[in-house]
């Protein structure tokens, strides 16, 4: 505006300006988010006139107005919202109309932005159309678009997420070893150089999503793709001189049971002979490890394997005795929680039970069953909060 006394009025810096954005950003408001964006381009004009040099927009400030939409909508309607926004700042960019344009982080908030909109089909097509512009970018020039760890994150969780989809779990697949090869080839370097940028790459945290893709999808191969999954992480660990990054833990192995423990009905007798022979190696292992130490979720899983991985034409003797055995370790460490028991209900015949769990079901489990539970940790808190 103009100044009454007729002096220059005086002019927001970038600092002001960022301020402003964030505020709007964590409004979760539609209208604040339409507001934002105004600021922006009235930044980007701004910026053009002389002695204006200092409302120059950034990657930053595009980042905020992209989240500012993105925390504003809901579910896929939210998302798109958030997607469209973003394509026109890379749009409006390209064509001069604004100075900065999106890094990584806006494009990470609408791939999380489509991955809490619940719809894992749109999210993953999605998904492939912003990474494709992000290359679109890369090969201009731009290093500051590049996937980050926080983007293959996000990607991994929406491919795990399209069951339904076997491309989703090849995608998953694909997404790793490129990852893989990127950190291979930069020496197990992860800083992005002088300004720290996030550089992408591997860790634990990505075999693990990488194991719940296939444990989730509907592949008969599911057990053997979590087996060579696992040799190759345990091997980059020995590798590494035992790199902490790399080191598989009680998740990883729970996630590889499931894998083995919920194998499609097509999966032939040799594929579930060679998932039940995996799965007993890693629950063996569990039990002769100080590291790698069983939990809840560890036995209702193995229920699973020694509850259906067996054929019709295999002795229903025996096959209750071994998830006797599993039930009875872990009542043994204080494991055996509700999860389990619900899974027996399912499994066993209501007349034989009570043989497998060892008495007549009560109410409440005993304690000794779940005293190292999470169960139980969580009955102690709420009578200490005087809840229960």
């Amino acid at each position: 505006g103009e100044a009454t006394d007729g002096t220059e009025p005086p002019v927001a810096d970038l600092i002001a300006y960022r301020s402003v954005l964030l505020t709007l950003a964590r409004s979760g408001s539609g209208a604040f988010a339409k507001a934002s964006l105004g600021i922006l381009r009235r930044m980007s004009a701004r910026s053009k006139r002389p002695g204006y040099e200092a409302c120059r927009p950034t990657p930053m400030c595009c980042n905020l107005v992209v989240k500012a939409y993105a925390d504003a909508g809901r579910g896929s309607e939210g998302a798109a919202k958030a997607q469209e926004v973003l394509v026109q700042l890379v749009r409006d960019y390209r064509e001069g109309r604004v100075e900065a344009l999106p890094d990584v982080v806006g494009f990470n908030s609408v791939l999380h932005a489509w991955h809490k909109a619940r719809d894992a089909e749109k999210a993953a097509e999605q998904g492939t159309m912003l990474t494709n512009l992000m290359g679109e970018l890369r090969d201009e020039g731009h290093e500051e678009v590049t996937p980050d760890r926080i983007t293959n994150s996000v990607l991994m969780n929406i491919y795990a997420g399209c069951q339904d989809d076997p491309n989703a779990v090849v995608r998953a697949q694909e997404l790793f070893n490129a990852a893989e090869q990127e950190f291979d080839q930069s020496g197990g370097v992860e800083d992005g150089g002088p300004e720290g940028k996030r550089k992408g790459g591997i860790d634990k945290r990505m075999y693990d999503q990488l194991l719940a893709c296939w444990a989730k999808s509907k592949s008969p191969d599911k057990a053997r793709k979590a087996k060579e999954i696992l040799g190759k992480m345990r091997e980059r660990y020995r590798g590494s001189g035992e790199d902490f990054r790399f080191r598989p833990d009680f998740i990883t192995y729970n996630i590889a049971l499931n894998s083995c423990g919920h194998l499609p009905d097509e999966a032939g007798p040799d594929v579930r002979d060679e998932a039940r022979n995996f799965a007993r190696e890693l629950y063996d292992e569990m039990h002769g490890s100080n590291d790698i130490k069983p939990d809840e979720a560890t036995y209702v899983a193995m229920l699973r394997v020694a509850g259906t991985l067996r054929d019709e034409n295999d002795d229903e003797e025996e096959r209750l005795a071994e998830m006797k055995a599993i039930v009875d370790e872990a009542k043994e460490r204080g494991l055996m929680g509700n999860a389990a028991v619900r899974f027996l209900g399912r499994a066993v015949p209501e007349s034989r039970m009570s043989e497998v769990l060892g008495q007549e079901l009560k109410e409440e489990l005993p304690m000794e069953w779940v005293r190292n539970s999470k169960q139980h940790r969580s009955r102690k808190l709420a009578k200490a909060l005087g809840t229960k």
